[in-house]
Order: structure tokens, then C-alpha cells, then sequence
């Protein structure tokens, strides 16, 4: 039977901020992408940095607080436009990298574990990538993004999941058309439309209608998060001996396909990724325990 959208967990995953997690975590410098607390940090023995996806508030990892009971300092990227960073700059995958290896640099004494998704998981691993410093560094990426986005197969893809979107939607208007592409997202292209699920969609795109209408994102704000992701490629010297990666996807995930998935993590040296039947893209909000179970992964990893 399919799992409903929880009204609240889908308020938090289209809020164009964070308020609790900002109240709980800030930045000494407003304008560090890093969001976290210095307090907490000094601490604990180990961080937990989270990187969402593109037009993703960290608020999307409230159901991982889990990690902060676990003896994590939690640590969030920011991208630009969100989370009240200024929408300034272009992301660039690999300078995000090298800022989050460079915070665990000043940290050498601390264990260190990544959280992706999608984007994010990319700059997750590349950042392990940087982290040589004899640390192990488990990274858990979470529906990830493949090299240079998946080119011009996931564009057509997401193109045509727009169409069906609008082909199956009640009414033309812009909200009820999103309102079924984030059926797709969730369950992937092949899933019957569900009632209740919509309903959930509605219902926590209501709660917030008057501050962020539930609508395709902001030009600028699109481009700047995915402009360079279309060109992003692992490193040549990529060098993951020293970070365990495991890759948790839906198996309908309708914007990176299973076979791309796959190809991806032969690259970084796996032989299987852990898929969600059933589940599409947004695996954070139909599988909100693929967090404790990166935990556990992560845990494992540096038990070893």
C-alpha cells in the first residue's frame, strides 16, 4: 500500500527557509555557506555535514535529527538563495567541496560523516575526495545526482514528465499541474495517480501558499544551483579507499534512472546500490528512515 506524504514533513521540504534548524545552528560568518554551531561542534567527537539538492532548504533534513542523538554535530551547507544566504553566486560543485574539506581540516581530530542528496550527494563525494588526511569518511548519498546531471536524458525525461503532469492534471493552472509532477517525483512516472496523496500535496502547499506558492522555481534561482551541475565530472584522481560510500534511491526515481545510478557507482567502485521499490526522487519524504539507516552506515564505517 503506498505510504501518504505527511502534511508536515512536505511544508518543510517546499519552505524557502529553515527557521527551526536556524535557530539551532548559525554561521560565524553570515555569509559561510556552513550553518552550524561552534558550541556543539567543540563538543562532539563526531560532525555529520548535510548537503541538500538543488532549490533543497535544509530544512528538507529534519528527519535526520536523529544523527544529533546519535553523538553528531550537525553541519548544513547552504545554496545560494536559501536558508538566508544571498542569491549572489553561481553553485559550484567543486568550490563547495573544497570549503566542506576544508572546515574537516580544522577539525582533524573529528570523526566526520557526509549526507547528500542529489547535488548534494555529488559535492558530498567530491569533498570526501579532498578529506586525505588518514580519517575514514563515510559519505551516504541519497538519490544522487550522476555526472553532469545525466545530460540531455534526464532533460527530455524531465521535460516529458512535465507534459504527463499537465496531461493528467484537473484543471490547467499552474499549482494543480506542480501538484501532479510532485506525484511523479515521489513515486516515480509509472505510479497511478493516488487521491490521498495529492490531498497530503495540497494540503502542506496551502499551508504556505502565501509565502512560497507551490510553482516551478525561480529562473535565477534554477540556474544558479544547476548551472554548473550540467558540467560537473568526477576527478580524474578520484581516490575513495579512505570513504565508504552506499547509495540509497527509489527505484522509480523518475529525474535519475536506475541504470544511471548504476553506472555512476561502478565508477566509485560499487558493485550494488540500495533501492526503495516503489519510491521515486524524493526518497526524503516517502522514506524519512533512510536517514537512521545512513546513520547506522555511517556508524559502522567508522567502527571499523
Amino acid at each position: 500500500m503506498r505510504r501518504l506524504v505527511l502534511p508536515l514533513i512536505l511544508v518543510a521540504a517546499l519552505a524557502a527557509c529553515a527557521p527551526g534548524l536556524r535557530q539551532a545552528a548559525r554561521a560565524p560568518d553570515a555569509q559561510d555557506p556552513l550553518l552550524y554551531d561552534p558550541a556543539m561542534i567543540a563538543r562532539a567527537e563526531r560532525i555529520a555535514v548535510f548537503i541538500p539538492g538543488a532549490l533543497n532548504s535544509v530544512a528538507m533534513f529534519a528527519p535526520a535529527r536523529g544523527w544529533t542523538e546519535g553523538g553528531f554535530a550537525p553541519v548544513y551547507f547552504r545554496f545560494p538563495g536559501l536558508d538566508g544566504l544571498p542569491l549572489d553566486e553561481v553553485l559550484d560543485p567543486d568550490a563547495a567541496a573544497a570549503r566542506i574539506a576544508d572546515f574537516a581540516a580544522r577539525h582533524p581530530n573529528k570523526d566526520i560523516a557526509l549526507v547528500g542528496y542529489s547535488s548534494g550527494a555529488a559535492i558530498a563525494i567530491l569533498a570526501a575526495n579532498r578529506i586525505r588526511d588518514g580519517r575514514i569518511v563515510p559519505v551516504a548519498a541519497i538519490s544522487p545526482a550522476v555526472e553532469k546531471a545525466g545530460g540531455m536524458t534526464t532533460v527530455l525525461a524531465g521535460a516529458a514528465d512535465i507534459l504527463r503532469a499537465a496531461a493528467r492534471a484537473e484543471r490547467k493552472d499552474t499549482f494543480t499541474i506542480w501538484t501532479e509532477y510532485w506525484q511523479i517525483l515521489l513515486y516515480g512516472r509509472h505510479a497511478e495517480p493516488a487521491p490521498q496523496v495529492r490531498a497530503a500535496i495540497r494540503d502542506g502547499a496551502n499551508r504556505l501558499r502565501e509565502e512560497r506558492a507551490l510553482r516551478p522555481p525561480l529562473a535565477r534561482l534554477a540556474r544558479s544551483h544547476s548551472a554548473r551541475l550540467r558540467t560537473w565530472e568526477l576527478p580524474a584522481d578520484l581516490d575513495l579507499s579512505h570513504a565508504p560510500v552506499r547509495i540509497f534511491v527509489g527505484r522509480e526515481d523518475p529525474v535519475f534512472t536506475t541504470r544511471q545510478t548504476l553506472a555512476f557507482a561502478r565508477k566509485l567502485g560499487l558493485s550494488q546500490i540500495h533501492a526503495y521499490p516503489g519510491d521515486g526522487h524524493l526518497l526524503y519524504l516517502t522514506q524519512t528512515d533512510v536517514f537512521t539507516t545512513a546513520r547506522l552506515f555511517a556508524e559502522d564505517a567508522l567502527a571499523d
